[in-house]
Parts: structure tokens; sequence; C-alpha cells
């Protein structure tokens, strides 16, 4: 996201000294660069500006092959060697 100021700036009317009248400038309007990393897997399924408010939607696929796997581990108990005190 990023945003500029334009160039129409107003001039400061001016006081009896003959200087600038500035008082009060008010909020300072410069330009805005906003940017954010994503993870690799991460899909942008929507994005939208109302009211001056972004909202994006993120949505994270994982292929099958970096999905976690179960692997069941048979339980036998013939040949099993236990400890005793």
């Amino acid at each position: 996201m990023s945003g500029r100021r334009e160039n129409a700036l107003k001039t400061a009317p001016e006081n009896d000294n003959g200087g600038s009248g500035w008082l009060h400038r008010g909020i300072s309007r410069q330009d805005l660069r906003l940017s954010y990393s994503i993870p690799e897997h991460m899909k942008v399924t929507e994005s939208r500006l109302q009211d001056g408010l972004r909202s994006i939607g993120l949505k994270l696929e994982i292929p099958e092959s970096e999905k976690p796997h179960r692997i069941s581990i048979d339980n036998h108990t013939a040949g099993v060697i236990e400890h005793q005190a």
C-alpha cells in the first residue's frame, strides 16, 4: 500500500509583521508506504478498501507433500524386555 501527497500547497496568510502567519499547521501530510511479507503458501483471497480501511482475506494452503504424516506403530508385546528394579 502506498500514498503520495499532492503538490498543491496553500500559502500561509501574512501577519502584521510581514512574516508567515502560521499558528498551527495541522496534521503533517507525508508520503506513506506500508508493506507486509506473507508466508510462501499463503494465498490472497480478497482485497477491498471501504471507508478508508483496507481489508485483505488470506488462506493458508499447504501442499500434501509438506503436511505432517501419521505413522502407526504396531504394539507387539512378545519379545519385550522390561526393566526391573
